[in-house]
């Protein structure tokens, strides 16, 4: 069972065959997540947060079913932040970010405004990417999250 407590805020990683897909924002690359709303808990945060800012490529329904391997990490401002990790199958081939641009174009919604951009990146190649600052100091723990997670399911697959 998922984590279920109530957070100050949550987030997801979305990988896939070695990529991650990330998200640009005016100060850099990020996953997806944000602050929770009332006493939502951190899962329901994350799924929220990442269809407002995927423009509903990546439904909230899609990642409170598929999300694993939370774990706790820090805000520049020193709040806890519960992150989820979100390993796509090869069945999962419908999540694309071609038509972001055009979905992000015609919504009105500001919480779906934030992500300027989507695009699918290799692991190796993040550390060398303009990353927001409390992502980029957390990608070594996200990184290796990735990696155990990833391992696991090969294990029982």
């Amino acid at each position: 069972m998922l984590t279920q407590h109530t957070n100050r805020g949550a987030g997801v990683i979305i990988v896939r065959s070695g990529q991650v897909l990330l998200g640009r924002e005016a100060d850099g690359w990020s996953g997806f997540g944000g602050g929770a709303k009332g006493s939502e808990s951190c899962l329901k945060t994350a799924a929220r947060e990442t269809e407002e800012e995927s423009v509903g490529i990546v439904s909230a329904a899609f990642v409170r079913r598929r999300a694993r391997a939370c774990f706790s990490l820090s805000t520049p401002r020193g709040n806890r932040f519960s992150m989820f990790i979100l390993q796509l199958r090869s069945c999962d081939a419908s999540i694309t970010v071609d038509d972001f641009a055009a979905r992000r174009a015609q919504t009105l919604i500001p919480e779906c405004q934030e992500k300027l951009e989507l695009m699918w990146f290799p692991m190796h190649s993040v550390p060398h990417l303009k990353l927001r600052k409390g992502f980029s100091n957390d990608w070594a723990m996200i990184d290796l999250a990735i990696q155990i997670v990833c391992a696991r399911d090969e294990q029982t697959a």
